[in-house]
């Protein structure tokens, strides 16, 4: 079991925040460039294919996350996983009762014009407001920003790079020229939040809040699977307060 991220990478931790939101951004392009230049989409099979391979890369990206949190003392390994799910818990509840799920679809509607509790028929805005919400707006990228700027650990913005990837492709294969454009608002909004993840790492000098949140954010990947796969739909959004809750556990537990 490897160490606390702030105990491992030393000097190189300070390089590795920004890079996985700019591999986002990358992604969209790519994934925007690849459906409408050259009008290329997959197959149902290849869907079929390309979810397994995603879900498999959620789980993979989750577990690796909550290992590379958790300390080398089992005992502490054990108390922050028990943190981290009660942290869960407590969160999901908290995000339902402030409907921060709620408030996310609510903005997706609006900015795509559909109608909110009226009888007045909806007023169409541009795609590229729809496509800045459902990519900047993302609990996955907010959650992976704050860790790549807390921890330098990158790989659950990479994940969402991939689904990212794939999205992009769709939307731009359906006719959407502006979906590569919204790595602007990605790079805005994660950027400030890689920022704000970097300013925690200097100012929580003890490694236990880093690694709860670490932990936490490791489940909260782990639990996209179902999402990627389809099986079931899961509120991330909701979720969110838990990465408020695990390293406030984790300071008063100490």
């Amino acid at each position: 079991m490897t160490g606390s991220p702030l105990e491992n990478d030393g000097g190189d931790r300070r390089i590795a925040p920004v890079i996985g939101t700019f591999i986002n951004a990358a992604a969209l392009i790519l994934g925007g460039l690849g459906g409408s230049v050259r009008g290329w989409n997959l197959s149902s099979e290849n869907q079929r294919r390309a979810r397994l391979a995603l879900a498999g890369l959620a789980a993979l990206t989750g577990l690796a996350v909550v290992w590379r949190s958790l300390p080398p003392h089992w005992g502490a390994s054990a108390r922050l996983l028990l943190e981290g799910l009660v942290a869960l818990s407590l969160g999901t509840v908290t995000g339902k009762a402030l409907g921060l799920q709620r408030g996310l679809s609510r903005l997706l509607d609006w900015t795509a014009g559909k109608p909110q509790g009226s009888a007045m028929s909806p007023t169409p805005r541009s795609g590229f407001a729809v496509e800045a919400v459902v990519f900047a707006a993302n609990p996955l990228g907010w959650a992976g920003a704050v860790l790549e700027g807390w921890t330098g650990d990158w790989r659950p913005l990479a994940l969402k790079s991939a689904l990212d990837a794939f999205a992009a492709l769709g939307f731009a294969a359906a006719g959407s020229r502006t979906v590569a454009l919204a790595a602007v608002p990605v790079l805005g909004v994660q950027g400030i939040l890689v920022l704000g993840g970097e300013w925690l790492s200097r100012v929580v000098l003890t490694p236990g809040p880093s690694e709860a949140f670490g932990v936490c954010a490791g489940l909260l990947v782990l639990s996209c699977t179902p999402v990627v796969l389809g099986i079931r739909k899961v509120s991330l959004a909701n979720a969110l307060p838990a990465l408020v809750f695990a390293p406030g556990i984790e300071a008063l537990w100490r």
